[in-house]
């Protein structure tokens, strides 16, 4: 996945982005590229731009959890546990279901669960206060220096 650092939540979970200069869409997955106005043919159908880069990631590269989880990114510090927690999250497993099939106790899925959701707290925070921090160093590299 190229440039993570430039890309939004939204896109990361999307699977591509829109680059408003080149008037397209493209997939972060290969960068396979959909340029606003043509029509593309995928599985049999005809798409414009817009749906077909969501039916290419969806064809071509499957669940997009699946993808992310795949992707073996140093940024993405999971356990191969909590990987498949959260694919039997995903998957609409109750905590009894995964606890069943995980053979763990029941209260051990639900720490599980209950860890993950700080985790995601925590970045939550973590981002807002990053963007916080890159805003305000945006602003003061506009001021215009003053002078004597």
């Amino acid at each position: 996945m190229e440039n993570l650092e430039q890309r939004t939540v939204e896109e990361l979970k999307r699977g591509y982005c829109y680059d408003r200069e080149q008037g397209c869409y493209y997939c972060l997955e290969c960068g396979e590229r959909f340029e606003e106005g043509e029509v593309f043919c995928l599985g049999g159908r005809f798409f414009e731009a817009g749906r077909a880069v969501k039916a290419h990631c969806r064809l071509a590269h499957g669940s997009r959890l699946e993808a992310v989880l795949a992707g073996e990114s140093k940024y993405l510090a999971l356990t191969a546990g909590q990987q498949e927690l959260l694919r039997a999250l995903a998957a609409g497993l109750t905590d009894a279901q995964i606890a069943q099939k995980s053979g763990t106790a029941l209260s051990t899925v639900r720490h599980q669960r209950f860890s993950l959701r700080e985790k995601a707290k925590r970045a939550k925070l973590y981002l807002a206060v990053y963007e916080l921090a890159m805003e305000g160093k945006a602003e003061m590299d506009n001021l215009i220096p003053i002078h004597r």
